[in-house]
């Protein structure tokens, strides 16, 4: 049940850290922060749908190609392979036995899966965040409740549309890419093998459950977390 935990670790915490920074860089240069004190704010949160999809997709592309070989050490430890040895020496036995780019398998199902997927994330859970927050039916509900709601819903929407990209990265991580093939390659050996259905429905489930918790609760974490940094802040700058 815990097979691949070290690489998911080490990918989740690097990957995490690195995806809000960018997140932050690319929204304060759409909203053009002017402040210091505005820098610590939300600022994603009062970008346009259009802008706030653009400021998730490639803060999302640059994090997942820079940490993608450990997304490939992470599934070949869950498929039982590569197991023994940790993690650096995964990579190491990768890159020797299928040379460099063998830690970028799956580099284009991955990014047509990680970089639509924060795009429409973000741009579905602000809109999300903004209706709960305006509604008088939610109104006796905390507010952070309300946001971890909305993160739930704009996740499982996200991993709705995307999970067809997710099926492809995994067969090319694990089998090699179906004998070498690309990313066509493999989406239309596992149509032909399997149907249509398998593209859409095989591990949907899990990866919604997975994407959606996982997503509600770093981003609440992250949230809350800008927000007693940013009350800091304001009272060093008041008292000063």
């Amino acid at each position: 049940l815990w097979r691949g935990l070290t690489p998911t670790i080490a990918r989740v915490g690097f990957g995490t850290a690195m995806y809000f920074s960018l997140l932050n860089a690319i929204s304060e240069a759409l909203t053009k922060v002017e402040s210091r004190s505005d820098a610590f704010a939300v600022s994603y949160s009062s970008l346009s749908c259009s802008k706030a999809f653009a400021a998730g997709f490639l803060a999302r592309t640059v994090a997942s190609i820079s940490l993608l070989p450990l997304t490939v050490v992470k599934t070949r430890f869950e498929a039982g392979e590569n197991r023994h040895g940790g993690v650096l020496r995964s990579l190491v036995r990768i890159a020797q036995t299928e040379s460099l780019p063998g830690l970028w398998k799956g580099l284009v199902p991955t990014l047509l899966r990680d970089a639509p997927f924060s795009g429409l994330y973000l741009a579905s859970y602000t809109r999300l965040k903004s209706a709960f927050a305006s509604s008088e039916a939610l109104a006796p509900v905390p507010i952070q409740v309300q946001r971890f709601g909305a993160a739930v819903c704009a996740g499982s929407f996200a991993s709705l549309l995307t999970n067809p990209f997710d099926v492809v990265r995994t067969r090319m991580q694990v089998e090699g890419g179906a004998g070498g093939g690309g990313s066509v390659q493999v989406a239309k050996s596992i149509i032909d093998r399997e149907g249509w259905r398998a593209l859409w429905l095989r591990g949907l489930m899990p990866r919604v459950y997975k994407k959606s918790f996982a997503a509600a609760v770093s981003w609440t974490v992250y949230e809350e977390g800008v927000k007693a940094i940013s009350t800091l802040w304001d009272t060093k700058a008041n008292l000063s």
